[in-house]
């Protein structure tokens, strides 16, 4: 089994909802009738429970294969699949309400900052941005510990934004949502 056909199924393992729901992490009151971007969707765990609520859902990601198993696992006419890198995403300015950066910011820091400029381009204003990641300690799943990031990480990347709220989100992850000021 090639490796991205073995993480595809690593992130859809049914036994994962068990340490992250995200029927628990992300309340449908933010999601509901409002434009949501997933970035970084993967194979589109987080995206099937977006879909049921938001009015549009965009589930972005830069792996076809991974993006491929989200067309097949995400139901829904209201989504739209984009194939692109997060620091150039083809959408209009402040077309979203919504951005979900669940597990994948790591993968991107290098270009970080523009990833932080893409998501204040598309994001209206008063927007929301929910953080899902790793708790920076180490463990043995997940990413390896000099790739993750703390909440403060974060902080200094998103500074223009306003922390609007921490919380605990499972045994490996941390959750936090942000406003654009």
């Amino acid at each position: 089994m090639n490796t991205t056909l073995a993480r595809i199924k690593e992130l859809l393992n049914p036994k994962r909802k068990l340490t992250e729901d995200p029927h628990l992490l992300i309340p449908k009151k933010i999601i509901d009738g409002k434009a949501v971007a997933d970035l970084g969707c993967g194979a589109g765990y987080y995206s099937r429970y977006i879909a049921r609520y938001a009015s549009r859902l965009y589930a972005i990601d830069s792996n076809a294969e991974m993006l491929s198993k989200a067309k097949a696992v995400v139901p829904g006419s209201n989504v739209e699949f984009i194939q692109a890198d997060l620091s150039r995403i083809p959408l209009r300015n402040g077309i979203v309400s919504v951005v979900l950066l669940a597990n994948v910011f790591h993968d991107v820091k290098s270009v970080g900052i523009n990833v932080v400029e893409e998501v204040h381009r598309i994001l209206k204003d008063n927007g929301i941005v929910i953080i899902i990641d790793w708790k920076k300690e180490e463990m043995d799943i997940g990413p390896p510990y000099n790739i993750r990031m703390s909440q403060s990480d974060y902080m200094e990347y998103f500074s223009t934004f306003k922390l609007v709220k921490e919380f605990p989100a499972g045994a490996y992850h941390y959750g936090m949502i942000l406003k654009k000021a």
